[in-house]
């Protein structure tokens, strides 16, 4: 199987929004100029056990994608033990120092400051942190409203 993207129904994980679902799920969150600058001391985050810290970088929660800074401790990665992960959506993601490996499929990528990623979520994916340096980088994950998980 190709987990590249290429077949004409890779997108099936992402589901596509129209003009009125957009307005649906936009209705469901706070106002976007409540609050337009936020402070890294403000960021609301989430510390995971596996040594990955997650920060929002916008004052509320958006259905529609998550803007996110994380950094990935030395030894730190998305799920313990190598098992890989898949839900709703798409992500997108920029190292800004370190080094990540994001394997995504039977695909292992080595990210560094400066390099980019795209893929399906929906494809088994892990993202660990590769030597003793901690990894810093911003991530978005689009589409992932259909995904129980967010409650939305």
């Amino acid at each position: 199987a190709d987990y590249a993207g290429d077949a004409p129904d890779a997108s099936a994980g992402l589901r596509l929004l129209d003009a009125e679902r957009i307005r649906e799920l936009h209705a469901l969150a706070p106002p976007l100029g409540a609050k337009r600058v936020v402070h890294p001391g403000d960021r609301k985050r989430i510390e995971l056990g596996s040594g990955v810290r997650w920060e929002r970088l916008t004052d509320h929660s958006d259905p529609l994608v998550d803007f996110l800074y994380v950094v990935y401790e030395p030894g730190g990665a998305s799920s313990e033990g190598g098992a890989l992960m898949r839900h709703s959506g798409r992500e997108y993601g920029h190292v800004l120092s370190g080094t990540l490996e994001v394997t995504v499929g039977f695909d292992p990528n080595l990210l560094g400051p400066g390099d980019s990623i795209a893929f399906e979520s929906t494809v088994p994916h892990r993202l660990a942190t590769v030597g003793d340096e901690p990894v810093e980088a911003l991530w978005f994950v689009v589409g992932r409203s259909g995904d129980a998980r967010t409650g939305s």
